[in-house]
């Protein structure tokens, strides 16, 4: 009796934990709306109450609501708005109900008072009663039949299977673990997607990576190989989100759809917050753009607006007046033996007259101007503080700080420190000091790189090993828009950002080979930049496809893994394939002179040796390409476009080069090389990769840094 007593009592545990698992599971998908108090709601110094005559009605009877609105402060509301949303099933007089829709202004101190009769059959519950009645009928059939298992069960065997059942029926899967061998890839391991301005973030709770990019794109993985398209509520509801920012500051009479002009998005898990933070470019016109911060609790969203966080194009006026409020209100009557919930939405804002955009932004607040005060000059001209804010890109320094870089072309890029608390400006930190040219602004925040309308964008910041490292992309993103990135560090994270020949990531002047170039001339020599190390380029070469040709590769992120490995990843165009663009991932390694080197094959999974290889392993032919600055690939060009085609050379065993270009070679520890090639001493590594052909064939390559300028090999014989 006793052991019969033990199981029962133990399968008994089992089916409450199971029917408060289902109950809770199908309760959690039935609302996501934050809970109010019944019949009244408030918020920024409007209140909001819903009665009715009475609390319970049979089917046929008439509900009649009461709606008041109160304002408590001390000055007007405006724009004061009401949708109505839980009684669609009732028969009711819509036109009634659309004329309560507009409340419109309401004086400092007044109640405005509205009412609403309603008659109709009973809504359906938005609980399924037979849903649950099924739940529960499922679970106990489930336990009998295992109970009647246990108790005529001799043996301890059967009893064991027959609680293991129970579990696996109960919890509906059983956990597998993945395979850990390494596998050689082929082409079905790959899909890629199209995401403009890719921004990379990992799930440490699922291991999943995410792009988020340009045009409310976004993508996962969870290999960085094969990618899949993701949508997310910034795609279906980014006229509520963005709409007072955009109507209210961004918006001009040339660009005036907020649809095309969400770009380049940074998302970063803040802890001390415990949110997913996005942070997004919204693009006006002549400037008039802000980076504003929405958070999530969940990476895929849905996202909730914040605030904005800094505001770039401070002249003229706003076409709104200032930001509105939200909030919802419920009540809750039975109806026919079932709860019935009206839900308003109420939007208001404070009256006040037009603001100019200088008043609506924080500007005045962080350089501490009056009400009259005017902007200072410097923020009309691009030679000093006129940057266009978009294009932000979030990092943790080594001490927990939170900074965000950001800016495009115009005054240069720039960094501001966050509060890690509100993922906000943080309004506390001055060090900025006086705005001094070209090294910092009080509201701008430091200085990072470009400035004088020379060409840099897409500002990226990845800690790695000992330093910080920035990355920009050049030039016009278009196929033959000459976009190529660029490479420089630093030892802070607030610079100053170098390259390899100590050549400033700022500018001190116009440059003819940064500065606007117009993408309809031939040549392929636009954005080639004698500043920054170019990443990558256009090849043809051994393991890569001869007509289907990476162009305008840009506007990168990059990221450290858990387990150490570095990535970059871009937006490529091709030379083939007109303006579609797809996100590319290569790896990344620190060379033993600490600079970045790009491995040449998109990432297949590889891992670098610790041991490295031998003289003979590494003796053979190869295509050889450096990473040129001179050239960048057009359509309309002559001769090769601005496409590098590889050269071939011999690494010979006894660590002589000889072909095309001469030199020699040596390993250091592991798979480090030390290479002299022509003259230029080159610091790099050996790494087996897939190639990119559609056989994927495994194959020894190397990738360098030197010179200010990165290399690249791929064995094509022994």
């Amino acid at each position: 009796m006793k052991k019969f007593t033990k199981r029962f009592a133990a399968l008994a545990a089992c089916l409450v934990f199971a029917l408060s698992m289902a109950l809770t599971s199908f309760a959690a998908d039935d609302s996501s709306e934050p809970v109010r108090k019944d019949g009244f709601s408030s918020i920024d110094g409007l209140e909001i109450k819903t009665t009715t005559d009475r609390d319970s009605y049979k089917d046929g009877e008439a509900l009649t609501y009461t709606f008041s609105f109160t304002n408590t402060n001390d000055y007007a509301l405006d724009n004061v708005k009401v949708s109505y949303k839980g009684i669609e099933n009732l028969d009711y007089d819509k036109l009634a109900l659309k004329k309560l829709e507009s409340i419109g202004k309401i004086e400092a101190g007044e109640t405005v008072t509205k009412t609403f009769t309603t008659n109709g059959e009973a809504p359906k519950s938005s609980v399924s009663i037979p849903l649950v009645a099924g739940i529960i009928a499922a679970v106990v059939i489930i336990v009998v039949v295992v109970l009647l298992i246990v108790l005529k069960g001799k043996k301890k065997g059967r009893r064991t299977t027959a609680m293991v059942l129970v579990g696996a029926l109960l919890t509906g899967s059983m956990s597998m673990l993945p395979a850990n061998e390494a596998q050689a890839v082929t082409n079905s391991d790959f899909a890629t997607v199209g995401v403009h301005d890719p921004s990379i973030v990992k799930d440490p709770a699922t291991g999943t990576y995410y792009v988020f990019g340009s045009h409310k794109a976004a993508a996962k993985s969870t290999d960085l190989m094969k990618w899949s398209n993701l949508s997310t509520n910034i795609a279906t509801d980014y006229k509520n989100l963005f709409g007072d920012v955009w109507n209210n500051y961004c918006i001009t009479d040339a660009n005036n759809d907020v649809s095309g002009n969400l770009w380049a998005p940074d998302v970063i898990w803040n802890e001390t917050m415990n949110k997913w933070c996005m942070y997004m470019s919204v693009n006006g016109n002549d400037w008039h753009s802000a980076i504003v911060l929405l958070t999530a609790d969940k990476i895929e969203g849905p996202y909730e607006y914040v605030d904005e966080v800094v505001f770039s194009g401070y002249d003229g006026t706003a076409n709104g007046t200032v930001e509105t409020s939200k909030i919802k209100a419920d009540k809750t009557v039975t109806y026919d033996g079932e709860d019935v919930t009206l839900t308003m939405t109420v939007s208001f804002q404070p009256y006040s007259e037009v603001l100019s955009r200088a008043e609506y932004s924080d500007i005045k607040k962080v350089l501490g101007l009056g009400e009259n005060d005017a902007i200072p000059a410097r923020y009309n001209s691009t030679d000093q503080s006129k940057i266009n804010c978009i294009d932000p890109a979030v990092t943790y320094d080594d001490d927990g700080n939170l900074w965000m870089v950001y800016g495009s072309w115009s005054a240069g890029i720039y960094q501001i420190k966050l509060d890690t608390k509100t993922g906000l400006r943080d309004y506390d930190y001055t060090e900025y000091g006086d705005y001094v040219k070209d090294k910092a602004d009080p509201y701008l925040g430091y200085k990072i790189a470009g400035g004088y309308y020379n060409s840099g964008e897409g500002p990226y910041i990845l800690k790695a090993d000992k330093y910080y490292y920035l990355f920009l992309s050049l030039g016009n993103l278009e196929t033959d828009g000459g976009y190529n990135m660029r490479l420089f560090r630093s030892e802070n994270i607030n610079g100053p950002y170098v390259d390899q020949d100590g050549n400033s990531a700022i500018y001190p002047a116009y440059t003819q080979s940064a500065g606007y170039t117009d993408i309809q001339t031939s040549t392929t020599t636009k954005y080639n930049s004698t500043r920054g190390i170019r990443v990558m380029s256009s090849i043809k070469m051994a393991g890569k496809s001869t007509t289907h040709i990476e162009a305008a590769q840009g506007h990168n992120s990059a990221f450290v893994d858990d387990d150490g490995k570095i990535f970059l990843i871009y937006h490529t165009r091709y030379t083939d394939t007109g303006e579609a663009f797809s996100v590319r991932v290569h790896q990344m390694y620190v060379n033993e002179d600490g600079w970045l080197v790009v491995s040449p094959y998109e990432y297949s999974g590889e891992t670098l040796s610790t041991t490295g290889y031998t003289a003979d392993e590494i003796a053979g032919t190869y295509d050889f390409s450096i990473q040129y600055r001179d050239k960048v690939y057009t359509s309309k060009g002559t001769g090769d476009k601005g496409i590098y085609t590889a050269v071939s050379i011999t690494l010979g065993a006894d660590g002589t080069i000889s072909g095309a270009a001469t030199g020699t070679w040596k390993t250091t520890t592991g798979s480090n090389v030390e290479m002299t090639i022509d003259g230029v001493v080159y610091k790099g590594v050996f790494v087996k990769q897939a190639n990119e052909l559609t056989t994927r064939d495994e194959t020894l390559t190397f990738t360098l840094c030197g010179g200010n300028q990165m290399a690249w090999g791929a064995k094509t014989s022994n």
